[in-house]
């Protein structure tokens, strides 16, 4: 039977009972880039059998997915089983058993294995229907990551170390700290250079200081800082 023939009969059976019975296997497809294989999708429901509104698919992942979004589809993505890491929009979150992400319209997202895990499988739910014309992937492909947060940092000099406010969290910053590093936190940056410091309690920056509590400074070019503009108050 031809895709056309059994799409014809599923619209006949539909629209007769309103509901289908599916007894055939799943169709598996596989997620290829190049000639290189990478996972694979078993196609639960599907419009080819009937399912206009919902699709659910199980995906198995052996290595990084290509990075990608949709503009017309939400999907659900649900863990089942193994451990993995999920992209979503510039942000990388654990992703395993149990765990589950709502994915909108416009996201870009991709799952992988962590490298002590074989593979990833996750369960997929979209809405609508899944339509391959509504596939936009990035030109990152499959090799997508976050910087670090190590990486994230600006080096003033050997003392000095600028944290921007994303990765700023108080246990990220006492981890630099304990490295001798004295840790200024960036809370905004104009077009013009001129940004705003948060100041550690105790540090002063050319005769401003707060010795019992962070405190801010506003100045210019703050790559330009050196020791002699910053010390212990």
């Amino acid at each position: 039977m031809t895709d056309n023939e059994r799409h014809k009969e599923v619209r006949t059976l539909r629209t007769l009972t309103n509901f289908i019975f599916i007894t055939d296997e799943p169709h598996v497809v596989e997620l290829r880039d190049g000639d290189k294989v990478f996972g694979q999708v078993e196609e639960i429901t599907s419009r080819s059998i009937g399912a206009e509104r919902v699709n659910v698919a199980k995906v198995t992942l052996w290595g990084p997915d290509i990075l990608h979004k949709h503009e017309k589809r939400e999907e659900t993505y649900i863990c089942l089983e193994g451990e993995g890491e999920l992209y979503l929009n510039g942000r990388i979150f654990d992703f395993v058993s149990g765990k589950r992400a709502i994915i909108g319209s416009g996201v870009w997202h991709a799952a992988r294995p962590k490298e002590a895990c074989k593979e990833l499988i996750l369960l997929c739910v979209s809405s609508p229907a899944f339509d391959p014309d509504d596939v936009y992937e990035d030109s990152r492909g499959r090799k997508w990551r976050i910087k670090r947060k190590e990486e994230k940092m600006v080096e003033v000099n050997q003392k000095v170390v600028i944290v921007p406010t994303d990765i700023a969290d108080e246990e990220f910053v006492r981890e630099v700290e304990k490295k001798g590093k004295i840790v200024l936190t960036v809370l905004d940056k104009s077009n013009l250079g001129v940004c705003t410091l948060l100041l550690p309690k105790g540090v002063s920056i050319q005769g401003h200081s707060h010795p019992l509590s962070p405190g801010f400074y506003k100045g210019h070019d703050y790559i330009d800082l050196h020791e002699s503009h910053l010390a212990p108050a």
